[in-house]
């Protein structure tokens, strides 16, 4: 066997275009900073611009009932994916790290020691830093087209102008999985008619016998339960792309398997779909910082002076520990980690890709390369409008400007050979100052926005994409040619219809058959 590496030399160079130096300047440090002492409590509150890698601004206009859907939706996923109880300090209390945003709960022991000295963080000259393996962009699949049941390849589907989760499930029923089949058009089905055809399973949107069914019913139960009768277009595996991005292997090509219906191709863009509900459905170990806010924006507590949120459930995660987890993970290991961000209706669960950061002094504005060269003594910081909220321990403080590119979602396309090129890419600026104690040390912090990543977290970096019916798995699946064994049909059906899970060792192997050429 060998594996398909005609991308090898592209791959490397597409590396150049991810850099964080392609970040979009928003606008100099001293004209904001300028406007921010000017206007502290409006420059806070504005939304961080973002920009595609070619420079073109990313904004979404968002009616108030979306934006409480959303808020809705990212304060569900918060409260499963954290697995304690969160201990919260009073708004009183400075901005030292709590319970809950230590960046020693989203860094293992195991993987590497935290350096929290700056001096000696710039001396390891982790100034910027990317990834080894970029992650790949995929559709979050929304429930109102019906999940992984939607047929993205179907150009008459691709062109309905509607948002409404009926009129997708009444194109599927008036056009059966069935009819396309004998038309000898089943590249058009969705990726869960292609995984229900492969494990023998009911290929029906009716039902409960199989994966689509389960994609449809998701969508049903939502329509049901909602005020007008709709499913929210918000609604989607977003969550489960971003961390089997990463988790998982990029599929690059097509895999043609033998179902009972015939030989029948899985493109990258089907296998992707599997690999993002698999995460999506999987009760995994992770870790994160930071926590909930059940704070609406208009009821936030503020402080008049600065501007700055003193829900410390919404202020969270403390720039302190953001700084040490993006020096650490993709400065030092090269491994991404999700962020998120309450405020920010443009950044919710999306794997970093690089960054690059300069220092600058609070006090002057200026920037330099160098920490001990930008710091200031606590004393001598005059214009310090988080002063009420410095830790007592903090002897010098030193501005962060901090520019990042992350992973976004992108369009499904049925493509032969998916790359690099093809991810979508979004850029954002972040300002921020880390208090230091006499030593140096970072003990904590204060944002310059307050749409800032405040929700940190990944899976376990050891996990393998295998759930409890993986277990009951037998014998091998590893030719082109040979039907799906029976154990793994069985267990494949169990999963599907029990939890909506994909079978990771299915999915394990249409990976590895997409990125080798027997």
């Amino acid at each position: 066997m060998k594996t398909k590496n005609f991308f090898s030399v592209a791959l490397l160079g597409i590396f150049s275009l991810m850099s964080a130096d392609r970040v979009t300047a928003i606008e100099e440090v001293s004209t904001y900073l300028n406007r921010f002492h000017e206007n502290p409590s409006a420059v806070m509150d504005e939304v961080v611009p973002k920009f595609d890698l070619y420079g073109n601004a990313i904004h979404r206009d968002l009616s108030k009932h979306e934006q409480e859907i959303i808020a809705k939706s990212r304060d569900h996923f918060r409260k499963k994916i954290v697995d304690k109880k969160m201990l919260f300090r009073s708004s009183e209390e400075k901005s030292s790290y709590v319970s809950g945003d230590r960046v020693q709960e989203l860094i293992p022991a195991s993987l590497m020691r935290i350096e929290r000295n700056i001096h000696a963080l710039d001396a390891k000259r982790l100034t910027s830093g990317k990834v080894a393996t970029q992650p790949w962009s995929d559709d979050y699949w929304p429930v109102y087209k019906g999940g992984l049941g939607f047929r993205y390849a179907d150009k008459k589907l691709g062109e309905m102008e509607h948002t409404k989760w009926n009129n997708f499930f009444n194109y599927v029923k008036t056009y059966p999985a069935a009819t396309l089949i004998e038309q000898g058009n089943s590249s058009l089905l969705s990726p869960s008619e292609k995984y229900d055809l492969l494990i023998g399973a009911n290929i029906s949107p009716y039902g409960n016998q199989g994966l689509t069914a389960k994609m449809w019913k998701e969508g049903d139960n939502y329509a049901r339960t909602s005020e007008n009768g709709e499913v929210e277009t918000w609604f989607g595996i977003c969550h489960g792309w971003a961390a089997a991005s990463y988790m998982l292997p990029r599929a690059i090509g097509p895999v043609i398997v033998q179902t009972a219906a015939g030989a029948l191709t899985f493109y990258p863009a089907d296998i992707k779909a599997l690999a993002s509900l698999f995460w999506a459905n999987f009760q995994f170990k992770q870790s994160s910082v930071g926590g909930r806010c059940n704070v609406k924006p208009e009821k936030l507590n503020k402080d008049r002076s600065s501007g700055r949120i003193t829900d410390q459930e919404c202020f969270d995660t403390n720039p302190g520990t953001w700084h040490l987890a993006v020096t650490h993970l993709l400065g030092m290991a090269k491994k991404t980690f999700i962020i998120d961000a309450n405020f920010d209706y443009e950044v919710w669960n999306q794997p970093l890709l690089t960054y690059r950061y300069n220092y600058f002094n609070p006090q002057t504005f200026k920037e330099y390369v160098k920490a001990e060269n930008a710091m200031i003594k606590i004393k001598n910081y005059k214009k310090d409008k988080f002063k009420n909220f410095r830790s007592d321990d903090t002897s010098h403080v030193v501005g962060v400007r901090m520019k990042i590119a992350y992973m976004v979602e992108n369009t499904p396309v049925q493509r032969v050979v998916d790359h690099q090129r093809y991810d979508a890419i979004n850029t954002a600026e972040y300002l921020y100052d880390l208090e230091l104690d006499q030593r140096g040390n970072i003990i904590g912090g204060e944002w310059y926005h307050n749409t800032h990543p405040d929700f940190l977290w990944t899976p376990d970096y050891n996990l393998e994409s295998l759930s409890a019916y993986d277990r009951s798995v037998e014998g091998e699946w590893n030719s082109n040619n040979a039907a799906l064994p029976d154990s793994w049909a069985k267990a494949a059906k169990a999963s599907a219809i029990n939890a909506s899970l994909p079978l990771g060792k299915i999915i394990s192997e249409l990976l590895r058959r997409s990125t080798v050429v027997e």
